[in-house]
Parts: structure tokens; C-alpha cells; sequence
């Protein structure tokens, strides 16, 4: 679980790895409708930083998801993590 200040960024790392050598795809789904990707050709193993920003006070389910593209099939692993955004200002 993470708390971040509503309007304020939150970084995250993901990780995969594919022994196989098949490209990897990572995937973020902030919940909320955003969605950030990237695609990797044939590397062992890769690592990335997102940031995204939550513009209100809410808790969200944060996905990230390593998809490995093998021909003719789709090999996923995922990783589930709480946001919650808090009001800055309390009235």
C-alpha cells in the first residue's frame, strides 16, 4: 500500500523477466481508465520506472503486468498494489 498526496506523483519499478527471450510488454493500469505500455524486443530481463499522477482523493488498485509475446500465445504475470490518495486539505 502507498500513500500519496492527491495531485502528487507516485513512482513506481517494475520488474520481469523472460528466460525464454520472448519480447515483454509492461503494463501499468492506474485504475481510473489510464493505462501506460511499453514493448521490449527479446531482452532477458528489463526494468522500468512509471509515475503517475492522482488528481483526486481515492483508493485505487494499481496493476503492473508483464506479458511475454510468444508466437502464437501470451504468457502474463501481474502484480497488484494499493494507492491511496489523500486530500491535501481537510476543511
Amino acid at each position: 500500500t502507498f500513500l500519496v498526496p492527491a495531485g502528487g506523483a507516485l513512482s513506481l519499478t517494475g520488474t520481469a523477466a523472460d528466460p525464454g527471450r520472448d519480447d515483454l510488454t509492461l503494463v501499468w493500469d492506474w485504475n481510473g481508465g489510464t493505462q501506460d505500455q511499453a514493448t521490449y524486443p527479446v531482452p532477458y530481463s528489463v526494468s522500468e520506472v512509471r509515475a503517475h499522477v492522482f488528481s483526486g482523493a481515492c483508493v485505487y488498485q494499481v496493476t503492473f503486468r508483464a506479458v511475454a509475446t510468444i508466437v502464437g500465445a501470451r504468457d502474463a504475470q501481474s502484480a497488484d498494489n494499493t494507492a491511496i490518495a489523500f486530500p491535501t486539505r481537510v476543511r
